[in-house]
């Protein structure tokens, strides 16, 4: 069985998180990593 950890879009400069079935959590692991919280988005546009 195949699960989908996470569904993500670049839009207009900003990644839309769509859906996060990440354990730790896909918003705080890009927001440490690599991308500024400002440019993180939840849900749809």
């Amino acid at each position: 069985m195949n699960t989908i950890s996470f569904h993500d879009q670049l839009i207009e400069g900003k990644v839309v998180i769509e859906d996060d079935n990440v354990e730790e959590g896909l918003t705080e692991a890009l927001i440490t990593d690599v991308i500024a919280p400002e440019d993180i988005v939840t849900g749809l546009l």
